[in-house]
């Protein structure tokens, strides 16, 4: 853990004295092929009519909807009743932020699941979820982690993503350090994390193959986990 720190320290000195020499990029979509690899997964969603959406902002509405799609837990999430779902809400002192119709079960169901605390701790339990403002690659992060059964202090977010191998320690500071998230660098972290490990101490890959989420054989095939080799018995002479 240590040595883990003593790594991400240097990576994030390189990557702020980077930050400073060479001027920001306009985002591109550079994660088109794992979004699809998601998609066949049934781990995340585009707008309809083939549309992945890549190059949108994420707002913290989109990220955690993304977050529980992700975790295998979207059917949990609409088996919610309306009245579990207003239950929940009530708890949101903002809930006109939650202006998307879809979004506000994904909202309810970790509001009620401690998936998320909003961005005003002092007024919990009661949640300040803010599901219109851009979502800060270490938010997005953070949200995974909680995902994935951790509670991290903040200031040990990104370490902690590279500690369970959710990302490199290079990944974490160049997600980490992003402002305002695309779409397309939440795939990148929805991405890394089957090969994360979660508090369970299995990747996430299998724990979703083990809650019978994602299919044992997709998860093979795109190789997130390895298939068990049965050993054979050596014939009788």
């Amino acid at each position: 853990m240590r040595n883990l720190k003593k790594l991400f320290a240097v990576v994030m000195v390189v990557a702020m004295l980077a930050s400073m020499m060479v001027p920001a990029l306009a985002a591109g979509v550079e994660y088109e092929d794992e979004a699809t690899i998601l998609q066949d997964l049934g781990l995340f969603q585009g707008y309809g009519a083939g549309e992945l959406g890549l190059a949108d902002d994420l707002t913290r509405e989109q990220g955690l909807a993304l977050m529980l799609r992700v975790m295998g837990l979207e059917d949990e999430v609409k088996a919610m009743t309306e009245e579990e779902v207003a239950a929940e809400l009530a708890r949101v002192v903002d809930p006109e932020t939650v202006t998307a119709t879809w979004a506000k079960p994904y909202v309810a169901y970790a509001v009620k699941n401690g998936l998320t605390k909003g961005i005003d701790a002092s007024i919990l339990p009661n949640v300040k979820f803010a599901g219109q403002l851009k979502m800060t690659g270490k938010e997005f992060i953070n949200l995974m982690l909680n995902g994935m059964g951790y509670a991290t202090a903040w200031d040990d977010v990104l370490t902690k993503a590279a500690e369970v191998e959710m990302l490199s320690a290079g990944e974490s500071v160049t997600f980490g350090t992003v402002k305002e998230m695309t779409r397309d660098q939440a795939v990148a972290i929805m991405f890394g994390a089957l090969s994360g490990i979660t508090s369970e101490g299995i990747t996430l890959a299998q724990a979703l193959v083990d809650a019978g989420a994602v299919d044992a054989d997709k998860m093979e095939e795109y190789g997130f986990i390895v298939p068990e080799v049965v050993p054979t018995e050596a014939p009788v002479e």
